[in-house]
């Protein structure tokens, strides 16, 4: 097992902390596993495996814990009479499957001396509103590996070849992650293409069938997947509900941009697509129409499309840098700046950073019209030309050029 240590730090940063931890993120993106590592960091800290309840909701073994009533029952059976200065740890996973369960956790925190844990593959747990266990949460996004991670499943043994080790990186293992993606179970793997993509289809599937199509009494599955591939082809393309109800009314498929919307919402709330809106630089608003689609696994997107050999390297990078920028601020949007489009616009909630991303710049004219739309923008914010090259300058006009793989390993 590796041990993914930013999450795991950030769990251990509110170890004992009366807010309950909350981890959400695609399903088979490690939630469990980092449960597992923090149960071992608890039991090396000294906590007896007695005070440590670890119950995942969707095993056969607690099917009968899915009311309020019944999982209150169990835990305070585990837990004895309230009043006991020992503390327990409950970590609870894919909490989402119990109906009532917030009352429950709620209740049990005001009885007992306990440090909650859960996870959910799905926004079913409501972590934007307000009300939300009473405000007293932590909220950690989890995603598939990042690219640094990914090197840490694949570590490479420099002996074995001549070429210098950032010539390996781009060649190797970018190539291999931009094709076959980023969820721990396939990482590292020694197996053939053919056998990744198999496993990469089955974690789709598992997903869309348990978070999309059974959370939501989804009755026209063929049609979902319908949207699914028309969003997995299109990546980073801007569209509306009514150009994909448009496109597939061209054929039997009939449908409304009203079911296209629930269909998008429901793809979004199990995380296998994430919608980016856009933001008016200039006049300072989000906009509502013409966003965008990044979807949560380059692997997941290219098994399900059949197209693990060669996938346009601009959408794909551009995915991957989606993702990173999550990992790293705020929030992230598309910008517009008069005529020209910011490929990112990333908030933290001290600063800002633009950034665009051109794969190749073979020249001093293609420099110059990449790094245009950046210096449309009149602020001081930090501006970044994101690019495969290697041999440009470091900053043309005070704005930043940085090599992509030096970008996804180092830069903050």
């Amino acid at each position: 097992m590796i041990v993914r240590k930013s999450y795991l730090s950030h769990l251990l940063a509110f170890k004992d902390k009366k807010e309950i931890k909350v981890i959400t993120g695609v399903r088979r993106c490690g939630k469990s596993t980092l449960l597992t590592a923090l149960k071992q960091r608890l039991l090396e800290s000294g906590i007896s495996e007695g005070r440590i309840i670890c119950l995942n909701f969707e095993s056969a073994r607690y099917k009968a814990l899915k009311t309020r009533s019944t999982l209150h029952a169990y835990l305070t059976d585990k837990m004895g009479a309230p009043g006991e200065t020992d503390k327990f740890y409950l970590l609870l996973d894919e909490i989402q499957w119990v109906t009532g369960w917030e009352e429950a956790l709620t209740l049990l925190r005001e009885s007992y001396a306990v440090d909650i844990y859960i996870t959910s593959s799905g926004t079913h747990v409501p972590v934007e509103r307000s009300t939300f266990l009473g405000g007293a949460f932590v909220h950690i996004k989890m995603h598939p590996l990042s690219f640094k991670e990914y090197l840490q499943f694949n570590p490479i043994d420099s002996a074995n070849f001549t070429e210098s080790r950032d010539t390996l990186l781009e060649r190797k293992f970018l190539d291999e992650f931009l094709i076959f993606g980023a969820m721990p179970p396939i990482a590292g793997k020694n197996m053939a293409a053919d056998a990744l993509e198999t496993t990469l289809i089955d974690i789709f599937d598992a997903a869309m069938a348990r978070d999309v199509i059974e959370r939501n009494t989804v009755r026209d599955a063929a049609l979902l997947r319908s949207v699914v591939e028309f969003l997995a082809e299109n990546i980073g393309n801007t569209f509306s509900s009514k150009k994909i109800s448009d496109h597939l009314s061209t054929g039997e498929k009939k449908t409304t941009s009203e079911t296209i919307d629930n269909y998008l919402t429901m793809l979004e709330d199990a995380f296998l697509f994430h919608g980016v809106k856009r933001y008016d630089i200039k006049n300072k608003q989000h906009l509502k129409t013409l966003g965008k689609f990044y979807m949560t696994d380059m692997g997941m997107r290219n098994a399900l499309l059949g197209n693990t050999v060669n996938p346009a390297p601009a959408p794909a990078l551009k995915n991957v840098i989606y993702f990173e920028l999550l990992r790293r601020y705020d929030r992230v949007y598309l910008g517009k700046q008069g005529s020209y489009e910011i490929d990112f616009l990333a908030d933290s909630y001290t600063d800002r950073k633009y950034f665009q991303v051109c794969p190749s710049i073979p020249d001093a004219a293609a420099l110059k019209q990449a790094i245009k739309p950046l210096e449309s923008i009149n602020d001081n914010y930090e501006k970044n030309i994101l690019t495969m090259e290697k041999r440009l300058p470091p900053s043309v006009n005070g704005i930043k050029v940085i090599n992509i793989i030096d970008f996804l390993l180092h830069h903050r």
